[in-house]
């Protein structure tokens, strides 16, 4: 069985938001890991933040 246009369209265009999905993920993790350490180092430097 051939697939018709549609068909092509629907399932490239699912992998292509779940490719965003896993990067929108991954990148999530990475900026809270260097996000920690950045305050980690900023209140070595300045001390704790004042509200």
């Amino acid at each position: 069985m051939e697939w018709m246009d549609g068909e092509w369209m629907l399932y490239l265009g699912l992998g292509i938001m779940a490719a965003a999905a896993a990067g929108a993920v991954i990148v999530f993790v990475v900026f809270r890991v260097t996000g920690r350490r950045l305050e980690r180092r900023l209140t070595e430097e300045f001390g704790k933040k004042r509200h």
